[in-house]
């Protein structure tokens, strides 16, 4: 997936700075020593979204009944399927997951009829057609975790690293063109990231590798 190819590149020390989902952050922290310098303050939160007319009003009731699922390696994914094991979902029988290509498949399946819901995130939902965006309500949300995270190389220096992290604020803070993006994405505002932030996501770090194929 794409994903996986990002995450080999940057396991690889292709990249001196990256902007990567805040599970992956973690990994390439612990794994490569990668530095935390800024992070969107708006929240990655798993969703379960479907049709607006469906009277759904607990998770337990999509127990057995197809889910679409976008790629399993995002972070909205990983946080759903977690969500839906500790709350009792388990197993074949409980989990009938339908692996589409991206958040706005996911969505169209269920706007199709194809499956019964369908797991996304606020900016994948903010960044859709809005009649694509209608079509669907919130059934069940897993409950607020950091989003894309950025970090630089340790092969870069502290200085580098701190010059990084200053010019990256200043676009967001000072700038026409920064404030835009933020506006038009959904990602809140530009903050400082802390390795209080990534250890967050240590409950998410085996699945991820274990997706990733990489558990020893």
């Amino acid at each position: 997936t794409g994903f996986k190819a990002f995450f080999d590149s940057t396991d690889q020390g292709a990249f001196d700075l990256i902007v990567t989902p805040a599970h992956f952050a973690r990994i390439a922290q612990i794994d490569n020593g990668f530095v935390p310098l800024v992070r969107y303050s708006g929240g990655a939160r798993g969703l379960f979204v479907v049709p607006q007319s469906n009277r759904m009003k607990s998770i337990q009731e999509l127990r057995g009944r197809i889910i679409a699922v976008p790629d399993r390696l995002s972070l909205a994914s990983i946080l759903c399927v977690e969500y839906l094991r500790q709350n009792g979902l388990n197993g074949a029988a409980d989990l009938r997951l339908m692996e589409t290509y991206s958040f706005n498949s996911a969505v169209l399946t269920v706007q199709k009829g194809e499956a019964a819901a369908a797991i996304s995130a606020p900016a994948a939902l903010m960044q859709m057609p809005p009649a694509l965006r209608d079509s669907v309500r919130i059934l069940a949300d897993t409950g607020d975790y950091i989003n894309l995270v950025f970090l630089a190389h340790p092969r870069l220096g502290a200085k580098e690293v701190a010059r990084l992290k200053q010019s990256i604020q200043r676009f967001a803070d000072e700038t026409a063109a920064g404030k835009t993006f933020l506006e038009s994405t959904g990602f809140g505002s530009i903050i400082p990231a802390s390795d209080a932030d990534l250890q967050r996501l240590d409950p998410y770090v085996a699945e991820t590798r274990r997706l990733l194929g990489r558990t020893p």
